[in-house]
């Protein structure tokens, strides 16, 4: 029940903060905690407050596999929805329960005594409702979207971008499109000081790296760098493309859609 629970709360979370939903990440994250809630059986003998902090952890490392993204504001985002969340269904399925006088104590911690029955009717129910959702929103949203990977200077960064066939931006000697990327999901490629000296647009600075040139547009000057290697990869489809672009690294806050990468929809196969 657990599983199922968290799987839904997952999905629920990563809908409510506009982030593409995956389904092996949520799976993987729904396993954990079905396997933590049994696991922490074995904590009501541990300090209250050990017991707390590593609830806590725990919440934390679920939405990490499961959330679409790597910097912290965004974890800790989908984190605190799905703790809110899980609380109001847990509290829905508290009154249920406590209604039908099916509670019982076990240490510290309250659990429902019910019939195999009612768990496999439970976990059915859930399940007829989390499946239909998952694969209706997963559908809508991934088509959307594209998975890219690129490789700079022996540094690699992978991330989900919105595809939009509005993006016109292009390299005036080239030709090649050019992908906007945001900048906190370059720090796999860049250091702390050298996207401070990009951002700054310091040129003559020591942090500026090498292979990052300007190219105009409506709203100004986008530092861009051509990548090793690019490949695009659409959700649910096996193969990979391999395409010549340019990424362009946007400073400004907010998402596209959800995702922090745009994608020029000719790149699309």
């Amino acid at each position: 029940m657990n599983f199922t629970a968290d799987f839904i709360c997952l999905c629920a979370s990563l809908y409510v903060c506009k982030l593409k939903r995956r389904a092996v990440p949520i799976l993987i994250s729904s396993i954990f905690g079905g396997i933590y809630s049994v696991l922490s059986l074995y904590l009501v003998s541990f300090n209250f407050l050990l017991q707390i902090f590593i609830h806590i952890a725990v919440l934390i490392i679920i939405c990490s596999i499961a959330t679409p993204a790597t910097d912290s504001n965004t974890v800790i985002k989908t984190t605190a929805v799905f703790f809110v969340i899980n609380a109001v269904s847990g509290g829905i399925i508290s009154g249920f329960f406590s209604l039908r006088g099916k509670y019982v104590l076990y240490g510290t911690v309250i659990y429902a005594d019910i019939s195999p029955v009612e768990l496999c009717l439970i976990i059915l129910f859930i399940i007829a409702v989390s499946i239909p959702f998952f694969i209706k929103t997963g559908k809508r949203i991934s088509i959307k979207t594209a998975t890219v990977l690129i490789s700079f200077h022996g540094n690699s960064t992978e991330l989900d971008a919105l595809i939009d066939s509005g993006n016109l931006l292009s390299d005036p000697i080239s030709g090649d499109g050019i992908i906007l990327i945001k900048e906190h999901e370059l720090k796999k490629i860049f250091s702390a000081n050298e996207l401070l000296a990009i951002k700054s647009l310091d040129v003559l600075s020591e942090s500026f790296p090498t292979g990052i040139r300007l190219i105009s547009s409506d709203n100004g000057l986008i530092p861009v760098f051509r990548p090793k290697l690019t490949e695009v990869k659409i959700f649910g489809r096996k193969e990979s493309k391999k395409i010549s672009v340019l990424v362009g690294i946007d400073f400004s806050s907010g998402t596209f859609g959800g995702t922090y990468g745009l994608i020029p929809a000719q790149y699309i196969f």
